[in-house]
């Protein structure tokens, strides 16, 4: 009995100690980041330090099991991000070729504001504010869990989640809102509701149709949509819009000639 706990002890034990995690370093009531080797990558000076990963703590630990370490720094008003990169939009295959590195961005966001990670999405997407402007920043991303055999156990242990470059669009818009999982955001831009496309991994597509109100999501049941199609007002009547993927085209299936609306919610 006793060599059967010692072996399901030890393993576990070994998971852990090869659990590879970046830190948040503390020092005088300010906050800093060291990489997964121990090289200061920000020097303890930030107001804040959070990532988007959700299990990060305002203090000097080590956090065991890191997914998503896409930090986000604030120092006096200003924010930055820092992230584990390749050199280029397209992560390569090859996975040398990627030459990847930790970027960090300087101090020069008034805000900036991470959106969730999807189950079945591999798509990071945030949006950044400077001044009364709003942009959008989005890239691809990759999960990098390992397993691997060692001494007749296996080990797991887990290396920072790979980003390709981060792509940016302008600091134009009034307002962006939620991003669904079709890669379709609601946007304003001088007082006209839009859509944009994001389509890795370097494009993006502001439609600049000028709806009248935000365009709505066109529900089957509950809890789900149809993708890539939305309800939209112009000029005071209602129709249905469908993006093309392929061409990147946003079509009009219904003219804008309807009273109202309604879908399988109702």
């Amino acid at each position: 009995l006793l060599v059967f706990i010692l072996y399901i002890i030890f393993p576990v034990a070994n998971i852990y100690a090869q659990v590879i995690s970046p830190t948040i370093s503390m020092k005088n009531g300010k906050f800093g980041l060291i990489d997964e080797h121990g090289n200061v990558l920000i020097e303890s000076e930030c107001d804040t330090i959070y990532s988007t990963s959700g299990n990060y703590k305002n203090e000097g630990e080590i956090v065991s099991n890191v997914i998503r370490p896409f930090f986000v720094l604030k120092k006096s008003s200003k924010y930055a991000y820092a992230y584990f990169s390749s050199k280029d939009y397209v992560i390569q295959k090859n996975d040398e070729d990627n030459k990847w590195q930790w970027v960090v961005s300087d101090f020069i966001y008034d805000d900036l504001q991470p959106y969730e990670f999807e189950s079945g999405i591999d798509l990071f997407t945030m949006k950044y504010r400077i001044g009364d402007k709003w942009g959008i920043m989005y890239s691809r991303y990759i999960e990098n869990i390992n397993a691997r055999l060692n001494s007749s156990q296996y080990v797991l242990y887990w290396l920072p989640l790979k980003f390709s470059k981060l792509q940016t669009t302008e600091a134009i818009y009034d307002y962006i809102g939620k991003r669904y999982g079709d890669g379709l955001l609601d946007v304003v831009k001088t007082g006209k509701y839009s859509l944009v496309y994001l389509s890795p991994p370097n494009v993006h597509v502001d439609y600049g149709e000028d709806f009248d109100t935000i365009p709505l999501l066109i529900y089957t049941s509950i809890n789900n949509y149809v993708h890539f199609s939305r309800f939209v007002r112009k000029n005071g009547n209602w129709g249905i819009v469908k993006l093309d993927v392929e061409k990147k085209e946003l079509d009009y299936v219904v003219p804008c000639h309807c009273d109202t609306v309604w879908d399988g919610r109702f």
